[in-house]
């Protein structure tokens, strides 16, 4: 695998990992909470994650073989598998076609994605608990570093 893909698995991790963080330890009531401003929930925020990683596979003309759980009975652990199964299911899309121009634009497409999504999570759990911060923020795979990634790999060209 080139380091250019790697890089590219690197911020596709650390931004499902910003989802992970932001909903590891909520219980069932947490997860369903509505938003005020939005009637969303994160659980659902979760899901819409999975749905795109499947939805931009399928772009690709790539069966995506991810199951996505459904918002309203899914766990935490339920909904931390469907992140883990899609990055795996593109790491080993992306070692199986290394330098793929197509894939590696999805890659950086859903890491995208995630990253938004990530800050709605972490916006819906602090209207909730208003004392909570994200876990670990300075360190690497935090908010900042994925930002950072992605931005060196803009740079990178």
């Amino acid at each position: 695998m080139s380091v250019a893909d790697a890089k590219l698995l690197d911020m596709h991790e650390r931004a499902l990992n910003m989802v992970r963080a932001a909903v590891r330890g909520l219980g069932a009531e947490a997860l369903r909470w509505r938003e005020p401003d939005t009637g969303k929930t994160i659980a659902g925020e979760v899901v819409h994650v999975c749905e795109a990683e499947r939805f931009w596979l399928r772009d690709a003309g790539i069966e995506p073989q991810l199951d996505v759980p459904s918002e309203e009975p899914a766990s935490v652990e339920e909904l931390l598998a469907a992140l883990d199964r899609a990055q795996q299911r593109f790491g080993d899309l992306l070692s199986e076609k290394p330098g793929d121009h197509n894939l590696r634009w999805r890659v950086c497409r859903v890491s995208q994605h995630a990253l938004y999504h990530a800050v709605r999570i972490v916006h819906f759990r602090t209207r909730q608990q208003p004392d909570w911060t994200m876990p670990h923020w300075d360190r690497p795979g935090s908010w900042e570093h994925a930002v950072d990634l992605v931005t060196d790999l803009i740079l990178e060209g």
